[in-house]
């Protein structure tokens, strides 16, 4: 059964998880995050846990055990503001010089897969609801100027994209079960629904202002200047005067058949060249929906094949990972929704 409330998560959350020792819906995320690591810590995956939350742990499975029937309404956690509900004001960033994608990582390993991502699974299990809206509430609060390199700007952009993406699919699915991102016009691209660097963002805002330095793209064109000149000013911090990379359209994931498929880990700094060079080797090897003898994908011959003339095009630059393909015809991009069966 697939519920619904700020995207379909906190209602189950409060439901599962009653109780005094749950005071906020912040540190219930946090102490399901850590269900959900020490529950991959027991399979054998190595996984840093701070000792600050493991005594938390304790206290939840110790309050779980003596909450009754007499745990109400009263007593359940309120829920988090900022990214939780769209149209809230966008939160102050915090000064952090790194940012820990861990609960992310949790989030993906479990659910996502080659070709697909398990929505109905998140929507039906309280826990990584929980757990993704911690995702969600540090990016909010996460300053990437302060991040220690581009790289580190880089990779958190694109887990952010990513990261909202599904939290906005999981909103929309939580109203209306069969909905594809194509739907009212392709909305879910244009609603300014989350926060991140003190900004109310869209995903639009994310991939056209920060990752393409492209803040007239579309509806761009009418933000107030003030607006598109903090989100080039964003783009800067990953790029300097540099030229955007290319790459980022094949780890941009628009929950679409069609997109390049959605990584089972986050995009790390410390990894992020090679993560890039994966994504955009393997989309374009992928004869069905990237690139081969029948064709290559809508994605580069019609949305953005200018973004690639300073390769001599289209065709050079696929040419370079896949000798095969034949850009002069195309690949139909496929926007039905990227939910497993």
């Amino acid at each position: 059964m697939i519920h619904s409330s700020s995207f379909g998560l906190l209602r189950m959350a409060r439901a599962a998880a009653p109780g005094p020792i749950l005071r906020s819906a912040k540190r219930a995320a946090e102490v399901l995050m850590m269900m959900a690591v020490l529950s991959l810590a027991a399979c054998g995956t190595s996984i840093d846990v701070e000792d600050s939350l493991k005594d938390e742990f304790a206290a939840f499975k110790a309050g779980a055990q003596d909450a009754g029937a007499g745990n109400g309404a009263g007593n359940t956690p309120p829920a988090p503001g900022g990214n939780s509900a769209p149209g809230t004001g966008a939160r102050p960033p915090v000064a952090i010089d790194r940012f820990d994608y861990s609960a992310w990582g949790v989030v993906l390993n479990k659910y996502a897969r080659p070709d697909c991502f398990n929505y109905s699974g998140v929507l039906q299990s309280a826990e990584d609801g929980f757990l993704l809206q911690h995702v969600l509430d540090g990016l909010a609060a996460a300053d990437p100027a302060k991040f220690s390199g581009a790289a580190a700007r880089m990779a958190f952009w694109i887990n952010t994209y990513n990261a909202f993406t599904i939290a906005a699919v999981l909103e929309k699915l939580g109203d209306k079960p069969g909905y594809r991102v194509s739907d009212d016009g392709f909305s879910i691209f244009r609603e300014r629904r989350f926060s991140a660097a003190g900004m109310k963002l869209s995903l639009n805002m994310i991939e056209h202002g920060v990752l393409r330095k492209d803040a007239v793209r579309g509806e761009l064109k009418d933000l107030d200047v003030q607006t598109r000149d903090q989100l080039l000013q964003l783009a800067r911090g990953v790029y300097g005067e540099d030229s955007f990379d290319v790459r980022i359209h094949f780890a941009l994931n628009c929950a679409s058949v069609g997109c390049p498929s959605l990584r089972t880990e986050p995009y790390d700094p410390g990894r992020l060249e090679t993560q890039l060079e994966e994504q955009t080797r393997g989309f374009l090897n992928d004869p069905v929906k990237g690139a081969g003898p029948n064709g290559v994908s809508e994605l580069l011959t019609v949305f953005y094949p200018g973004d690639f003339d300073r390769f001599g095009g289209v065709a050079e630059y696929v040419k370079k990972y896949n000798p095969s393909a034949d850009a002069a015809k195309k690949i139909t991009y496929d926007w039905a929704l990227n939910a497993c069966k």
